[in-house]
């Protein structure tokens, strides 16, 4: 069986909280490394993750992620955001 895997491009989804003031402040660190901004998502004191999801090849190709994810209410991402987790083919 071939495997596909695909992004929810435009999207994050809020993780855990942090659990210390040095693990909030590293994480920072890390994401401005990255060149992307916190705003409203790790500067809100939670991890934020790209969604990816692997699966059959040929349900990728019947069924797209978009119409998978349609009516979740998550946090849009930002451009920054969905250039730091690029579609995975």
């Amino acid at each position: 069986m071939s495997l596909g895997a695909g992004q929810a491009v435009g999207y994050v989804f809020p993780q855990r909280r942090f659990a210390s003031p040095h693990e909030r402040d590293s994480t920072l660190d890390a994401v401005h490394a990255r060149g992307l901004d916190p705003a409203g998502k790790e500067d809100r004191g939670q991890f934020h993750a790209c969604f990816y999801l692997s699966r059959p090849a040929s349900d990728v190709e019947t069924e797209p992620l978009t119409r998978l994810l349609s009516g979740l209410t998550v946090e849009a991402g930002s451009e920054e955001a969905d250039a730091a987790c690029p579609r995975v083919r």
